[in-house]
């Protein structure tokens, strides 16, 4: 399937190719629900996504299905891309590809098989956003290219950040997430000088399991810690609150 022109979805559509390649050269705009399955073939999505109008629900490949995923934006500087639950990707996904700067969503899960198959490649600050919905990123670990600092708010309320899967970087991005009163939970952050400043922002519990190599560390709320830790800082390192094992 391939689609070159501005697609606006005037009922729900659910699109199942059985193996066959699935791109969208330009944007998606409309108040539906939206469906691919491609099995093992890839999706490419090189416009915004909702920028316009914004989708109801957004489900790429959610339940099966390895083909490679690449997104440009969901939704921009005004408007939320989805309003309900987006599902993009499963934990057999081969590679998921975030070529944009801007994700505005709801609820989201964007999963990817085990290892640095989450790729931020916008080549600048790449923020994703929601109104008090969780964001999680599941399985595979998420990997910063140059200058793609990882920037997740949640809003004020109880909005979880879900990077069980770890973040790495390339040459020294940033990590800035805050959850309001939601909780985060993180794995291992970056090997060598791939990280620079990570800042977590909550009055909910951050709990890390995995390994911290970076620069100055800052979390303000309470902070567990599920597994043996080694922290390798080349800058400060502050909890703002209690700190705790289980």
């Amino acid at each position: 399937i391939d689609i070159n022109d501005a697609t606006n979805l005037g009922t729900a559509v659910a699109l199942t190719t059985g193996g066959g390649t699935v791109n969208f050269a330009s944007t998606i705009d409309g108040a539906q629900n939206f469906d691919i399955s491609s099995s093992g073939a890839a999706v490419t999505i090189t416009g915004t996504i909702g920028g316009d109008v914004p989708l109801a629900t957004l489900d790429i490949n959610d339940s099966s299905g390895a083909g490679a995923i690449s997104l440009k934006d969901i939704g921009d500087t005004d408007t939320q891309g989805v309003t309900g639950t987006s599902n993009i990707g499963n934990d057999t996904t081969l590679t998921l590809d975030l070529g944009g700067t801007t994700y505005k969503t709801d609820a989201v899960t964007y999963t990817t098989k085990a290892g640095e198959n989450i790729d931020l490649t916008g080549g600048s600050d790449t923020t994703f956003t929601t109104s008090n919905d969780a964001i999680t990123f599941g399985t595979g670990t998420l990997e910063m290219s140059n200058g793609s600092n990882l920037i997740i708010d949640t809003g004020t309320g109880g909005g979880s950040i879900n990077l069980l899967g770890g973040v790495m970087g390339t040459s020294s991005e940033n990590i800035t997430l805050t959850a309001g009163t939601g909780t985060v939970a993180i794995g291992a952050i970056g090997t060598g000088s791939e990280v620079a400043d990570v800042t977590i922002t909550s009055t909910g519990a951050t709990t890390f399991s995995g390994d911290f190599n970076g620069g100055a560390l800052t979390n303000s709320g309470p902070v567990i810690v599920s597994s043996d830790v080694d922290i390798v800082s080349t800058g400060a390192v502050n909890f703002g609150s209690t700190l705790d094992s289980n």
